[in-house]
């Protein structure tokens, strides 16, 4: 029998409602028509820039004549925006590569430079549309609302660099001869794995707290970001443009979008499968972020004694505070939850339970994880899935969602099925605290996945009210964090992954424990 029948539709109808938040929240901003108001960035007049560019969508890697046309293609936009245009010439063998710098001539006062960064090459595969023919385009509509404003308080460069699928190879070359470069500019660079999603800041310089208070103050909405993207991407082996400015000092910010994945360096890499929710998203960032560091010479993002801790809130604010406040805001909900229920833990049977309820989710995890990894194994040896990212992978997340939802009630029934519903809640919420402290100390850039829910149990706990009703606004608050991280992450890493993501999906039902226990529980009264 499962208990607590009203609570479990309730979390349904909560977890309803949040995801289509959160859908709508990734789908990005509708695109705005060509005759939207000057000042404003449309995604049409992007496109139609975009069109001209690639012309008959041939592929123009480096060093080959299509990539000369889209070349001077480019420099004809830059020309009619009236900006000011140096072409940067490098040797790589067996390539002669070209970078191309224009300057805005109403950003003349003296400061550290902005650069908006993305490279113009494409890979042999295919025409690059989005990778990185999208962020050009972003890039050139946001050159022509800028050149009508201005004057600005520091100069404000484009960049779009060539050879960067070979090696980030036209990067490399600014950074070491240019003399731009010695200056150590703040930089907005921006990329494409994929034809659609939403625009994700997914990467920043080291000790980047003062840039992403910047991040949050001027990034519009809907805000997509987290310290969890950047920690990691440092650990991944996949390099942009951005490693290399990075690495020579430059402070900034990387964006991309990565929906449709399997689009990504393939013939289908096209106009016709760009979403233009995409490039309007892109380019919202990029105007508002460059408006805000070309109006003020003092946001210059500069490197900070310490990283971050951020994330979006459904993309509505991005909250931030210093990776040092990690470790003592998640003590806060493990000292409200010891104070409160410290009558409880030292009960006769509290330690016994305790074991059971660390067993369930310990069975959860691990099965959600070797499921995932046999079920996604088993399907490529099947031959399903031909590359990492597939055109209907997402498919597989209809089976893992309700799989480790059954995994949790299936835990719940062996191990807590004498157990006190209150007994599971407190037990459950007091060892998430407890692993929420162990992660802010030793990766901070994730605590705040267990922060959050952690402080929302604490401030229930001080509710008197039952432990059906704890579970749902706990399960709300938890939901409202996790649930961006369930719909991402198989986005993120491609079907093959999901022993990755698959004990992430469980970590949205874990909540739920309590509602299966079967013994009565008994109400903590308030002391």
């Amino acid at each position: 029998m499962i208990r607590g029948n009203r609570s479990i539709w309730s979390c349904f109808l909560v977890l309803v409602c949040l995801q289509l938040c959160v859908a709508l929240q990734l789908r990005g901003p509708a695109p705005q028509p060509a005759d939207c108001p000057t000042t404003e960035f449309s995604a049409t007049r992007a496109y139609a820039v975009l069109a001209r560019l690639l012309g008959d969508q041939s592929p123009h890697p480096v060093g080959s004549a299509a990539n000369q046309v889209v070349r001077a293609r480019l420099l004809d936009e830059f020309e009619r925006l009236g900006l000011d245009v140096e072409i940067v010439p490098m040797a790589r063998p067996p390539y002669e590569l070209v970078n191309i710098l224009a300057r805005l001539p109403n950003s003349t006062n003296p400061g550290r430079p902005l650069v908006l960064a993305t490279h113009y090459d494409s890979v042999p595969a295919g025409p690059g549309a989005a990778d990185a023919g999208a962020c050009v385009a972003a890039l050139l509509e946001t050159a022509r609302i800028l050149s009508a404003g201005g004057p600005y308080e520091r100069p404000v460069y484009f960049l779009l660099t060539d050879g960067e699928e070979a090696g980030m190879w036209g990067a490399e070359g600014f950074v070491e001869s240019h003399s731009l470069a010695r200056e150590k500019p703040v930089v907005l660079n921006f990329e494409a794995r994929g034809t659609s999603g939403p625009s994700i800041m997914f990467e920043t310089h080291r000790n980047n707290l003062a840039a992403t208070r910047i991040l949050a103050d001027h990034l519009p909405r809907p805000c997509v970001t987290g310290s969890s993207f950047v920690t990691v991407y440092r650990f991944l082996p996949n390099d942009t443009d951005f490693t290399i400015f990075a690495r020579d000092g430059w402070a900034g910010l990387n964006f991309a979008f990565i929906g449709d994945a399997h689009n990504y360096h393939t013939a289908n890499d096209t106009l016709e499968n760009l979403s233009l929710r995409s490039l309007q998203h892109h380019g919202e960032n990029a105007l508002a972020l460059a408006r805000a560091l070309a109006e003020d010479a003092q946001a210059d993002m500069a490197a900070s004694s310490e990283d971050a801790v951020f994330f979006d809130l459904l993309g509505c604010q991005v909250f931030v505070y210093p990776s040092s406040w990690a470790l003592p805001l998640a003590l806060v909900p493990l000292f409200v939850l010891m104070g409160r229920f410290a009558r409880q833990y030292f009960s006769k049977t509290m330690w016994r339970d305790a074991l059971w309820v660390a067993g369930a989710v310990c069975f959860v995890l691990l099965s959600t994880g070797t499921l995932g990894l046999l079920i996604s194994r088993s399907l490529a040896a099947a031959g399903m899935f031909p590359r990492a990212f597939v055109a209907h992978g997402g498919w597989l997340v209809a089976i893992y969602v309700p799989l480790s939802m059954f995994l949790v009630w299936a835990a719940a029934r062996l191990c807590l099925r004498a157990m006190a519903d209150e007994s599971v809640w407190i037990l459950f919420w007091s060892g998430w605290s407890l692993a929420g402290v162990a992660l802010a100390a030793s990766v901070p850039g994730f605590s705040y996945f267990t922060l959050v829910p952690a402080l929302g149990a604490a401030g229930c706990s001080l509710l008197p009210v039952r432990t059906g009703v704890r579970v749902v606004l706990t399960f709300t608050v938890s939901a409202i964090i996790l649930l961006p991280l369930v719909n991402l992450l198989p986005v993120a890493l491609g079907p093959l992954a999901a022993a990755v993501y698959h004990p992430a999906m469980a970590l949205l039902w874990l909540p739920w424990l309590p509602l299966f226990a079967d013994a009565k529980g008994i109400p903590v009264q308030p002391e």
